[in-house]
């Protein structure tokens, strides 16, 4: 207590869980810079799938595309299949060659989530180098959001919400939408149009009393 207010320490994605289903039963994907599955069973368990940050995990996320958009430009300097990446990456980024991407990344220690828009700038452009890794990632993220249901069985409402700045990208979206249908079969999906701070505000009112 703190001059009689109740407190509550939680998750960031508890929060956002709530903008999206309040105490009831669904699941949330969140996808930023990072990415996790988040559920709350019939029960009121709480349970989780991803969110290992990006070194161990995160598929899907603004920094697993960066990392993916600075793969597929490697590959395609050093002689790879064909791509719009290098032309990209050199117009928007200042990126000319794979010296330029490597100081970006370990010298200039640039973010990877940085280099998102890349991947998605030449997905937009029909690239279908990196059209292929996008739909990789999101088909893993997508992969989590099935092992969790697996998991939690007849326990849970069939229901997810998506929420994040990667969940409005229009692209990353129809991707994301794609394969949850394959991995999440009869389940309710959508994107959540309720911001967090809805559901940090419901928490408090029910904190309240």
């Amino acid at each position: 207590m703190l001059d009689g207010a109740a407190l509550a320490v939680t998750h960031d994605a508890d929060i956002a869980y709530h903008a999206a289903w309040g105490d009831e039963s669904g699941a949330l994907l969140l996808v930023g810079t990072g990415s996790l599955v988040f559920a709350r069973t019939d029960e009121g368990e709480t349970v989780r799938a991803g969110g290992w940050g990006t070194v161990l995990g995160d598929d899907g996320s603004g920094a697993a595309l960066g990392r993916a958009a600075l793969r597929a430009l490697l590959a395609a300097l050093d002689g790879g299949p064909p791509s719009a990446l290098p032309e990209i990456a050199a117009e928007r980024f200042g990126i000319h060659s794979a010296d330029d991407a490597l100081a970006a990344v370990y010298t200039e220690q640039r973010p990877l989530g940085s280099f998102c828009p890349l991947l998605l700038a030449a997905v937009e452009a029909g690239d279908w180098t990196a059209e292929a890794a996008l739909h990789a990632e999101v088909n893993g993220l997508a992969k989590q959001a099935g092992w969790l249901a697996t998991r939690v069985g007849d326990g849970i409402r069939q229901r997810l919400a998506y929420a994040g700045g990667l969940s409005g990208e229009p692209a990353y979206r129809a991707a994301l939408d794609a394969a949850l249908e394959r991995h999440l079969p009869g389940w309710e999906v959508a994107r959540c149009e309720a911001e967090p701070v809805e559901g940090a505000l419901a928490m408090a009112r029910s904190l309240a009393g």
